[in-house]
């Protein structure tokens, strides 16, 4: 895979994801309303979770894509732990984003399985997508 499809890679599917996270926060958290961001600035509260949740995709990708596969003796598991580590991390993500950023009282398992399912659904959207063009 080349430098220049690892960026794009790495860019827009968290993207996708936090799309997904978005909207999937206006269905499960209605009631999210507007975050006060450090007494500043307000953002919607989906807003808010999709953001927090596509910057914890980026983490996610960039470990996957630049970090994992060049771990010694680790390439051919590279994959495996990318699958496991980018929805648990943006499952956490989610649920500290909606704990501590907006005024919905969080479903613990629920705002996990937003933040984790966003994960996998961007992957499987972004797949869709690559494979289209």
């Amino acid at each position: 895979m080349s430098t220049s499809s690892k960026v794009v890679e790495n860019l827009l599917e968290p993207a996708i994801v936090g799309v997904i996270a978005g909207v999937m926060t206006k269905v499960f958290y209605p009631d999210t309303g507007i975050s006060k961001i450090l007494n500043t600035f307000e953002l919607p509260g989906p807003l808010l979770i999709g953001l927090t949740v596509g910057v914890s995709s980026v983490v996610g990708e960039s470990l996957k894509l630049w970090v994992l596969p060049y771990i010694k003796n680790n390439s051919p598991y590279a994959n495996a732990e990318a699958m496991l580590v980018g929805p648990a991390l943006t499952g956490l993500t989610s649920v500290l984003a909606i704990k501590l950023g907006t005024n919905a009282t969080p479903k613990y398992l629920q705002s996990f399985i937003l933040g984790a399912g966003s994960s996998i659904a961007g992957k499987y959207a972004y797949d869709f997508v690559k494979l289209k063009l």
